[in-house]
């Protein structure tokens, strides 16, 4: 194998890489950094593997190892220890980190900043942060925690956090929080207790700031193998054949999964078992987020490597995108007598009414009959799906970012078949979910691989397969029709929602339950008539995002509130 020289956090370093390597996984893999997270590898759109190269902030998943001959390299853990305590601080006393994934590379982004001598001044720092994605805070406590930073390292103060602090407004002694709310909170105040009337600090918030908080990808066991997975090429196809060998013939690999290895229960799902860890030959994919197989290989490199020689012959067959379309008599069955689980295309109808809405309508003074139509959104969490899982007695220990432990728990036992108590969950630090997290990924095949092989097992997906996979915020058609008297009191709401499930039920059901109860918004009105449908379709899976379903109907319901209100000649506002 080649070989770089360099110096990391002021040591010489002499590491052997694989060709085809990132940096960012010399570091990870063969250097032991964990301050730098994998977000986006390698596309470079994250900026959560920022390190300092020669003193200017570089990501690392875009430089490739040979040219790191002879640099000096300075990741957040060889950041003085001076700064590391003032940034760190700076970003839990302005409530700059939440699930934490991001900060570090900011961090280190904040330390050259610290150096120029720019990080107190707050358009300097946002425009710094163009290179960085937060899906949590919303940058403005970040930009605020930077501030205060390069104020402090600017005037040679210390950050104490048991000392009284204040909103800026009251006063320009140093120390003094940016967020109002807090300020007014502790004003005053140790801020590091408990109680009525006291903030107290970020449980964690320190280690989080610095990336010494292991997320699962962060994660080593002695002896530990590297999953990585196969996905559908296609939204809808019939597996003829996958073919392993060139994957089992390439170096390092242990193993090749597919479901043909999977002993008890094939089907996972919270609410329907309908998605098939792995699709099997003679199966049709419901979408293209599909397993299809699992690699295991020595490192996370050869596992990924190998993965990609997996070969897949589909009989492609035409996908069913149109949840109108497949609810017609007729339609194509997306879960057809080829998949794990037949089914109709409607996955549920949530339908409630009261009073006479036919009545109302009839002696309303306005009327609004329109149809909204939202679209996908995909959650964007900036930790891709990740799971460890160790062989543990009996059974397996499961380390994973999940939102649903519990739920994990039960399903994995009914595919391991072991009893609950053989089946453990650690909950690890998630790097955003906002939802999407709730059903299995990879925890599964992952607690397959381990248990079969008797070996630890880390599988993470690549940001490509991750966007694949995960749900989506459901795409919905609601038709409103709302009536109101003279004055704009509403009389009737009349709402016919359908929403995409996408390939797998997941929680759609529930999210269109919950648009449904949501169909009035906060208005009282005496005469409803809802019905909401759940519909599968060969689109990308829809689950729960930031709201559960109840946006969409939100979004509908204002906007027929303001075209009522246009009729009326009033402000909608």
């Amino acid at each position: 194998m080649p070989t770089i020289n360099f110096k990391l956090n002021g040591k010489p370093a002499t590491i052997s890489y694989e060709p085809g390597m990132t940096f960012l996984e010399v570091l990870r893999e063969q250097c032991g950094i964990i301050s730098a997270k994998d977000g986006c590898a390698p596309e470079g759109t994250c900026g959560c593997c920022t390190v300092l190269v020669d003193g200017r902030p570089a990501m690392a998943c875009l430089r490739k190892p040979e040219h790191m001959e002879g640099h000096e390299v300075v990741t957040l853990e060889g950041v003085s220890e001076d700064m590391r305590r003032v940034l760190s601080e700076a970003f839990v006393l302005e409530g700059g980190v939440q699930c934490g994934f991001c900060i570090p590379g900011i961090v280190v982004r904040a330390a050259s900043l610290m150096q120029q001598g720019t990080a107190d001044n707050r358009e300097a720092v946002a425009k710094a942060l163009d290179a960085h994605v937060c899906r949590c805070t919303g940058y403005e406590r970040i930009i605020d925690a930077i501030q205060t930073a390069g104020e402090a390292w600017k005037n040679g103060k210390r950050l104490a956090s048991d000392q009284p602090r204040r909103h800026s407004f009251f006063g320009e002694e140093f120390g003094m929080s940016r967020n109002p709310e807090f300020a007014l909170a502790n004003q005053g105040k140790a801020t590091n207790g408990n109680g009525i009337g006291m903030s107290p600090l970020r449980y964690g918030g320190l280690d989080q700031t610095l990336g010494e908080k292991a997320f699962v990808d962060d994660m080593k066991a002695p002896g530990m193998l590297h999953g990585a997975m196969v996905l559908s090429e296609h939204p809808r196809a019939k597996v003829l054949a996958i073919h392993t060998e060139q994957a089992l013939a390439m170096p390092g690999v242990v193993r090749v999964f597919t479901a043909a290895d999977v002993f008890a229960e094939r089907g996972a799902g919270i609410a329907i078992p309908d998605l098939p860890i792995f699709v099997s030959v003679g199966e049709s994919t419901c979408c293209v987020g599909d397993f299809l197989a699992m690699v295991v290989a020595d490192t996370q490199h050869h596992a990924r490597q190998a993965a990609d020689k997996v070969k897949v012959d589909y009989e492609v067959l035409t996908p069913l995108t149109d949840a109108f379309e497949a609810l017609k008599p007729g339609a194509t069955q997306v879960h057809g007598a080829d998949t794990l689980r037949p089914a109709p295309n409607l996955v549920g109808t949530t339908a409630f009414s009261r009073g006479d809405v036919d009545a109302a309508l009839a002696n309303a003074k306005h009327v609004i009959d329109r149809t909204w139509q939202t679209q996908a959104i995909d959650p964007a969490f900036l930790e891709p799906e990740a799971c460890l899982a160790l062989p543990q007695g009996k059974g397996v220990k499961v380390h994973a970012e999940s939102q649903g432990s519990i739920h994990d728990q039960e399903q994995i036992a009914k595919i391991l078949n072991l009893p609950l108590d053989d089946v453990e969950i650690a909950l690890a630090a998630s790097g955003g979910a906002f939802g999407a997290k709730e059903e299995l990924s990879i925890q599964a095949q992952t607690a397959l691989a381990a248990f079969l092989l008797q070996r630890p097992v880390k599988t993470v997906l690549t940001r490509k397969q991750s966007t694949q996979h995960h749900v989506k915020r459901h795409p919905m058609n609601l038709h409103l029709t709302i009536g109101a008297d003279a004055e704009g009191h509403l009389l009737a709401v009349r709402s016919r929602i359908v929403g995409d499930a996408g390939g797998y039920a997941g929680t759609s059901a529930k999210c269109l339950l919950r648009a449904a109860c949501h169909s009035c918004g906060p208005y009282r009105v005496p005469n409803v008539d809802i019905e909401s449908k759940a519909v599968y379709t060969n689109n990308p899976t829809s689950g729960a995002m930031r709201g559960f379903g109840s946006n969409q109907a939100q979004f509908a319901m204002e906007g027929a509130m303001d075209l009522l209100a246009e009729k009326m000649g009033v402000d909608g506002y």
